[in-house]
């Protein structure tokens, strides 16, 4: 679960970051053009060697941050986030440092006109980097604090009424663009996690189909199977049932055999001794019954017990 969690927090900080790395271009090509725009500005006076070092650092620095990030948006760094995330953080700190010397310098200008337009360009810079680095808000403060120090202190040090309204006029300026990018910062943070939360739902819900399909396959595997072993065992049972309708069918045929031969002669078919007694003892009970007479006939053949004795009695039978 740590893992996963750190993976969340991992994909959210990409997201996070990603338009900072992209407006790094834009961001950078006006820190260059405002760094060559005060260099024309300040050249024949006695700021001129300082701003020309000073804007040879930001536009160097500001170089080195548009090649890290192109490099990073290219997938051919090896580096993790994280790291791209410090040396961009680092290289705009030392820009917003930069910009902050130079503004210092400016404390005590020749021409207070020249002075006031570079502090409007910074002001651009600043009120334009909203735009380009709140979606990351430690790269904000790293450009905006060191600038807003300096053009602060400017004034505060300029000891004068005038002065001091200007230092309060610019702090309720910087607190508008702090406030404005931490908005910025919080609702593009906001959108990113709800964006990440809808695509972990969406994957939780596509694993659930999948698993609700799985299911359904083995429900439905099963179920043939079943049917398929309920077919089996009706003609098993089928067949069962058939074999016992044949035994029983024997078995009453046999006990029909029995019963024939237990009444009739197995040689001649007719009926023998035990029918014999079988029907005299149902006649003897009708005729007590109905109260009628009875009588039995013997008839018997003089010498035959000489042919049974002298020819054998297969001949007997067979006469």
């Amino acid at each position: 679960m740590q893992k996963s969690r750190n993976n969340d927090q991992e994909a959210l900080l990409e997201k996070q970051v990603e338009p900072l790395f992209n407006s790094t271009l834009s961001g950078g090509l006006a820190n260059i053009f405002a760094a060559c725009l005060v260099s024309f500005l300040l050249a024949n006076t006695s700021l001129e060697d300082s701003a020309i070092v000073l804007s040879g650092i930001i536009i160097l620095l500001s170089v080195i941050r548009i090649f890290g990030s192109q490099r990073y948006l290219s997938g051919g760094s090896e580096l993790q986030i994280s790291a791209h995330l410090n040396i961009h953080l680092v290289l705009t700190l030392s820009i917003g440092i930069a910009w902050a010397m130079l503004e210092f310098t400016l404390r005590s200008p020749e021409d207070e006109a020249v002075r006031n337009i570079v502090y409007l360009i910074n002001f651009g810079l600043i009120a334009g980097s909203i735009t380009t680095l709140s979606s990351y808000k430690p790269a904000y403060i790293a450009y905006m604090l060191p600038q807003a120090i300096a053009i602060f202190a400017v004034f505060v040090l300029a000891d004068d009424l005038t002065h001091y309204y200007m230092a309060f006029a610019f702090f309720i300026f910087m607190s508008l663009m702090m406030s404005t990018s931490f908005s910025i910062n919080r609702r593009h943070k906001n959108e990113m996690e709800l964006m990440l939360n809808n695509k972990s739902l969406i994957e939780d819900l596509n694993g659930e189909i999948v698993v609700r399909k799985e299911f359904q396959e083995e429900l439905e595997r099963s179920k043939q199977d079943l049917e398929h072993k309920v077919v089996e065992r009706t003609k098993e049972l089928s067949d069962i049932n058939f074999d016992l309708q044949n035994v029983i069918a024997k078995k009453e045929e046999a006990e029909l055999s029995l019963q024939y031969m237990a009444y009739h002669d197995e040689l001649t078919s007719l009926p023998n001794k035990n029918l014999l007694i079988d029907r005299i003892n149902h006649s003897i009970e009708s005729a007590c019954r109905n109260n009628s007479e009875l009588g039995v006939l013997f008839i018997d053949l003089d010498r035959f017990k000489a042919i049974n004795d002298s020819l054998g009695h297969i001949v007997g039978d067979k006469l």
